[in-house]
């Protein structure tokens, strides 16, 4: 079966861009792998969510929620999220 993921770019001031995380579905809830700090705030901070329904942070733990969220929370300049993904 492939598994549903979400990669988190991080955008160099010369347009080359690193992988910071990868997010995936595991049974219920993601796993996040990728730089440490990064990762330690994601999981333990969770993210505003901006599909507009309940509840207003989301956590690992929302599992398919959570991973469709990434792309709408880092889309900025610097950091950006794949859409989810299968593989």
């Amino acid at each position: 079966m492939k598994k549903k993921f979400v990669k988190i770019y991080k955008l160099h001031n010369d347009g080359s861009q690193q992988t910071l995380a990868t997010c995936t579905l595991v049974d219920t809830s993601v796993e996040c792998i990728g730089d440490e700090i990064f990762v330690r705030n994601l999981l333990e901070k969770g993210t505003p969510n901006y599909l507009g329904n309940s509840p207003e942070t989301l956590f690992p733990k929302e599992g398919l929620l959570f991973l469709e969220n990434l792309a709408y929370v880092f889309r900025s300049g610097y950091l950006n999220a794949s859409k989810v993904q299968e593989g």
